[in-house]
């Protein structure tokens, strides 16, 4: 009796776990198509209350017609904090439902219910608009690494008047996302006009796919809206939020030119401009290239232009992020001209790849014409004299030059012998051995590739390794009369034989997995009567008694999957 009293004591504690209740409330009552409303859950808690909340900016639920937005939270006596959502109704009238969902607080997460509303439609004849923001997005398939721009229109109500926004972000992994602000071609210019068009701003986003498939692409942000005095409203920013699918590919392999370099969009050629056009012989000169369009220009690098007999070429700089311009983008190379006369500049040439024709094309800058002047450089000898060597200095310096020169010339009477590096056969042996060297890095390059391809072929074959070093382990086992290292391998190998084919993680395979996906094997029975040994206590099950009289049936059973694993 006295235990039973204990054990009762014990439980108090948790029997007597605060408990929360959780209430919502929409304002106002009765909603319009496009009215915005304030969204107040109240959490009263029996005890110690749960804190101020965490994370429920990202745990809200994402709708794309009823915009949601965290906007604050208010704490009262007894244990009881109202959360403030911003939300915004959808233009269908009849019954919505927002989602529940969990909110994490500082000491526990709580439950958010289900939370119905519903909308009226507007009476016939009467027009009550509010503001609201509109996504424009062409409707085609995307590209890796291509820069798709998107706008969002703000539109005025009939009371009200968008002065800004702010907080526009994308919540997918695989979207990069930067937004801009652009002039409305409706307003001229003319703050009046802002005041009475429809369209007062737009938001221009930059979305950049990082990855190939049908991706979700969700945008929110806040705008601010000024109200007429007679409109009786209360907020002033407002949530909004889109969810688009888009369908993304890789550019195409074939046809694409070697010296593409990630360009997409649509180019052309801007100016060229020289620094100097009357350089002198080593005299560097700057050569600007300008290339505009809607295209992914923060990405694409820079074309490359060789040095030739006519130029030295140095790398191309890019001007800093700040000082570009929309829709252009400059390189600069700098040019060393090796000889004098009327010579032409290297051309710059850019591949791109135009997504709205689907084909690779080519833009080209013209050479430019350049006067250099000066003379060209004299003969130069094999061996530099130092002006302040000797002259037993330089005579030596200038025999060893002709004895390399010349190697049948004798020097005191010895026969001089070339050079190792120099001799023919070492020549010959050490360009084939070169060729050898980069024949196998081409082979292996090709190979690591290859297998990139057909990940199911290393799988495979990590599968085979591990077979049979679990086989050789269970032989050894056998031999040995170890019953329980006997099961252990055998398991180990049966998991490992069958992993790649059910594409899942060896240790997590049980023997009614292996049979499925294996239905082929021999000894159904022994692979169960040999897993119950090996891991019959851990489930809770009978552990079998000896196993070691089932070696035959199961290594008929690896040989089986080793032959498939070959195939």
């Amino acid at each position: 009796m006295r235990r039973i009293f204990t054990w009762l004591w014990l439980l108090v504690p948790l029997l007597s776990q605060a408990a929360d209740t959780v209430t919502t409330k929409i304002t106002p009552d009765n909603l319009g198509p496009g009215e915005p409303f304030r969204m107040e859950i109240t959490v009263t808690s029996t005890g110690d209350f749960a804190g101020p909340v965490l994370r429920i900016a990202s745990e809200l639920p994402v709708l794309e017609f009823i915009p949601l937005r965290f906007s604050g939270q208010r704490f009262s006596s007894g244990n009881t904090c109202t959360l403030l959502i911003s939300g915004v109704a959808p233009e269908s009238p009849g019954l919505h439902r927002i989602p529940g969902f969990t909110a994490t607080f500082s000491v526990r997460k709580i439950e958010i219910p289900e939370t119905r509303f519903f909308v009226k439609a507007n009476e016939p004849g009467v027009r009550q608009g509010f503001a609201k923001a509109v996504l424009e997005m062409p409707e085609r398939t995307f590209y890796v690494g291509e820069t798709v721009q998107a706008l969002i229109h703000f539109k005025h109500g009939t009371s009200e008047r968008i002065t800004g926004f702010y907080g526009i972000e994308s919540r997918s992994e695989t979207i990069k996302s930067r937004s801009t602000v652009i002039n409305n071609p409706e307003d001229n210019g003319d703050p009046a006009n802002s005041l009475s068009s429809e369209n007062s701003k737009i938001a221009a986003i930059e979305l950049t796919p990082t990855q190939a498939g049908e991706i979700d692409v969700r945008l929110s942000g806040m705008m601010f809206v000024e109200m007429n005095q007679s409109a009786g409203q209360l907020n002033r920013d407002r949530p909004f939020s889109f969810s688009r699918k888009i369908k993304v590919a890789h550019v195409p392999e074939k046809n694409r030119p070697a010296d593409w370099n990630g360009a997409v969009g649509s180019l052309t050629a801007g100016p060229v401009s020289l620094s100097n056009s009357k350089p002198g012989i080593g005299e560097p000169i700057n050569l600007s290239v300008t290339v505009t369009g809607n295209a992914n220009l923060d990405r694409i690098l820079a074309p490359e232009v060789p040095h030739g007999d006519l130029w030295d070429v140095m790398p191309a700089n890019d001007k800093p992020r700040a000082m570009r311009k929309d829709s252009q983008r400059t390189f600069s190379y700098t040019l060393i001209p090796r000889l004098p006369g009327n010579l032409k500049t290297p051309s710059v040439r850019l591949s791109f790849f135009n997504p709205e024709t689907k084909t690779y094309e080519r833009i080209e800058f013209a050479p430019q014409d350049v006067t250099v002047t000066g003379r060209a450089p004299e003969k130069v000898e094999l061996v530099a004299i130092d002006p302040a060597a000797t002259i037993g200095a330089t005579e030596k310096a200038s025999q060893r030059a002709t004895e390399l020169l010349n190697p049948d010339t004798t020097a005191g009477g010895t026969r001089t012998r070339p050079n190792l590096l120099a001799q023919p056969s070492t020549l010959v042996w050490s360009q084939l051995g070169l060729l050898g060297l980069l024949a196998g890095a081409l082979i292996w390059s090709a190979r690591r590739d290859w297998l990139h391809r057909h990940p199911e072929i290393l799988r495979r074959r990590t599968a085979l390794v591990a077979l049979r070093k679990a086989r050789r382990l269970s032989r050894k086992a056998e031999r040995n009369g170890d019953t329980d290292a006997h099961a252990h391998a055998c398991v180990t190998a049966l998991r490992a034989g069958a992993a790649p084919l059910v594409e899942a993680t060896d240790v997590a395979l049980t023997a009614e997995d292996i049979l499925r996906a294996i239905p082929e094997l021999t000894a159904p029975a022994s692979v169960r009567a040999i897993f119950r040994r090996a891991d019959g206590t851990r489930f809770g099950g009978a552990m079998t008694a000896e196993t070691l009289n089932l070696h035959g049936d199961i290594e008929r059973c690896l040989k089986q999957m080793e032959e498939r694993l070959c195939a």
